[in-house]
């Protein structure tokens, strides 16, 4: 994905994320009521592959479509986080994706998203959707059979999702979605190749309301009703981070990599951390690409170790947050590129106040460098 698409997406998920518009509904006198609904749906896909490469103009020569079947609950506040977010749907999606292209197949695409509700009219609202999960490639690239394929290296990818939708109600269970959908896959650089695919597409979709009684009212949480822990003291995070990349030449070699990352965080609202902080590169993959431009052998060892300082913001959801950081090396002792700014995007789990896991996406100016999946604490 090249660089200003990631910072379009990104930005916009963080300002709707932080977006909230309160609902239209009365307060929930009775806390012991049903609190959520679900709803089914559909919708079908028809877009265009966008050109990020000149490399990949080759393939974009026809019109992806395609077909999702998705199912949400939504929520109504009986978690302390859902009004902080004007009572999001959590869902899980289904997606079939046939690119009209031999070269490419086609994928199918399991995710798990967010839909945030940025408006609430009488009969009709605007939603955004954010989600993320595994992606299934039919024809990835392959030296023999497949090797005009150069965005797809791998039969299994990472999938991003972002849409922007306006839900009609048709009566009190249906509803109609026209909307406008960003989707991306890639490996995260641990097959080559992986240029990735980014595809804009106009949607549209239904869905139907299961249950046969009237939706609850939404729980107005007071202002003191907040998480447990929830203070403004500065917290120190200290996290590992590790992996695996494959370098070129395609087909070659995975290189595995560890990463130290220390930073402090302040809560500033009840959805939202700042950070400042530190990382600590060790990659075998960047000493083997050291290696070979200045063409050592054997024994040789380079100085490949890396440092950087990070700001960054964190979008917290229940034991969930999004982490996003922009980075900058100050040690650095050999260039392979010119870039000397890098990103980190990815989700964080939280099992405690303390211990949390994550899986992140690290990219220089949006060229995906590795996934890092990580353990860390939080003092």
């Amino acid at each position: 994905m090249p660089n200003k698409n990631y910072r379009l997406f990104l930005i916009t998920v963080i300002f709707v994320c932080i977006a909230h518009d309160k609902p239209t509904a009365q307060t929930l006198k009775n806390k012991n009521s049903r609190g959520y609904t679900y709803t089914i749906g559909a919708n079908t896909f028809k877009g265009f592959i966008m050109k990020h490469d000149d490399r990949i103009g080759h393939l974009i020569r026809e019109h992806p479509v395609g077909l999702e079947l998705f199912i949400n609950k939504n929520t109504y506040g009986k978690k302390y986080w859902q009004p902080l977010y004007n009572y999001p749907d959590i869902g899980f999606s289904l997606a079939y994706f046939d690119f009209k292209i031999p070269e490419l197949g086609e994928v199918i695409a399991s995710t798990v998203y967010l839909d945030f509700y940025l408006k609430r009219w009488r009969n009709s609202e605007l939603i955004f959707k954010v989600g993320t999960g595994l992606g299934f490639s039919t024809n990835p690239y392959d030296r023999e059979d497949n090797n005009k394929n150069n965005v797809i290296g791998s039969t299994i990818t990472f999938t991003l999702q972002g849409r922007l939708g306006y839900q009609v109600k048709i009566n009190d269970r249906f509803r109609l979605t026209p909307a406008l959908t960003f989707s991306h896959f890639s490996n995260g650089a641990f097959k080559m190749p992986n240029k990735g695919i980014n595809i804009i597409s106009a949607n549209l979709g239904f869905s139907y309301l299961l249950t046969d009684r009237s939706r609850p009212d939404f729980i107005e949480r007071l202002s003191h009703d907040a998480p447990p822990g929830e203070d403004k003291k500065l917290r120190y995070n200290f996290s590992v981070f590790a992996g695996a990349r494959e370098i070129i030449p395609i087909g070659g070699d995975k290189y595995p990599f560890i990463n130290a990352v220390m930073y402090v965080d302040k809560k500033v609202s009840k959805r939202s951390a700042l950070l400042l902080g530190a990382d600590f590169f060790y990659s075998w993959a960047v000493k083997q690409e050291v290696k070979t431009a200045r063409g050592l052998e054997g024994d040789d060892r380079p100085d490949f170790k890396r440092a950087g300082i990070t700001v960054g913001h964190e979008l917290l959801v229940s034991k969930i947050s999004l982490l996003t950081q922009f980075g900058v090396y100050v040690y650095r002792p050999f260039k392979i590129s010119g870039d000397p700014v890098y990103q980190r995007y990815g989700l964080k789990y939280y099992f405690n106040e303390r211990f949390f896991s994550g899986v992140f996406l690290r990219a220089h100016y949006g060229v995906a460098q590795n996934v890092e999946w990580g353990l860390g604490i939080r003092l």
